[in-house]
């Protein structure tokens, strides 16, 4: 195993391989890959050196970046002694292989979306581009990932829980009340699925799946019962129109990104939905797990 050295030394030290003896900046990706730190800790350690003047920084649409100061030079010359625990508010910085970076930190949303034959047009698509948009502007967008699966059929549903591993399951689409969710069968037309059903299929998925959002109307019936087995789940008690359910996910991925837990995401959901003057901000219910 390699040997551990302390962030701040490791982090300086990257920087001057990176630029050789020149003052160009290097972009953070860079020192990513130099360091094998996960880039969310890169960040806090770049901000850090540069409150202590080792660094100083340029912020750049990209991210940060870095370059050596007199001060950093000076003291790696000297092997200044660099504490291997952090003095930010981190508590601990490892060295990581590029795949264990991205277990650790990638957490998957699988966009499940069906808007079968004969059933009301849905601005599916509005909600999903809203969500992406609202990740990739978040301040944690290197944690998320998010997969798109559209016209779901009842196998498409199990075999991208098999396949992603998902985190969070968010469905968008027609909800029945007690009689299911409205999925499509392999001619496009509805085939509603019990939260039965649901809930046995997420028992299976419980060591990746921590949390369901269900974007359908009378979905609550269908959150009871997967809750039995999820941590979290979030359902509709009646119906709710295009607009509010658009601003619920909005303001529940807008707040993950921020790095905010479940419930508190769920709050900002509704409370997106209040700002905007629409009255259904009751209409989302959070189920947790007994």
């Amino acid at each position: 195993m390699a040997k551990f050295y302390g962030a701040q030394r490791m982090v300086l030290q990257a920087i001057l391989d990176a630029q050789g003896d020149t003052t160009n900046y290097i972009e953070d990706s860079r020192l990513v890959q130099n360091t094998r730190l996960i880039l969310g800790d890169l960040r806090n350690w770049l901000e850090t050196l540069e409150g202590d003047e080792y660094i100083n920084l340029a912020r750049t649409e990209a991210g940060l970046s870095a370059s050596i100061t007199a001060k950093g030079r000076v003291t790696l010359a000297q092997t200044r002694p660099f504490s291997s625990q952090p003095t930010g508010p981190l508590t601990s910085t490892t060295l990581v292989s590029h795949a264990d970076e991205e277990k650790q930190v990638m957490r998957t949303i699988l966009l499940l979306a069906a808007n079968p034959k004969g059933t009301q047009p849905l601005r599916l698509d509005e909600e999903v581009k809203k969500i992406d948009q609202g990740l990739e502007r978040a301040k944690r967008r290197d944690q998320f990932k998010l997969v798109q699966k559209w016209a779901v059929t009842d196998d498409d549903l199990r075999r991208a829980l098999l396949d992603n591993e998902p985190e969070i399951v968010h469905f968008s689409g027609h909800g029945s009340g007690a009689d299911g969710l409205a999925f499509e069968d392999d001619s496009g037309h509805i085939q509603l699925i019990s939260g039965d059903a649901l809930s046995r299929l997420f028992e299976l998925c419980a060591d990746s799946v921590k949390c369901v959002v269900l974007n359908a109307c009378y979905s609550e019936a269908q959150a009871d019962a997967i809750a039995g087995h999820i941590d979290f789940v979030v359902g509709m008690k009646k119906a709710i129109g295009d607009e509010a359910a658009i601003k619920f996910a909005v303001g529940f991925y807008d707040a993950l990104g921020a790095g905010k837990d479940y419930e508190k995401a769920f709050k900002f959901g509704c409370s997106a939905i209040d700002l905007k003057g629409i009255p259904e901000y009751l209409t989302p219910v959070l189920k947790k797990k007994p």
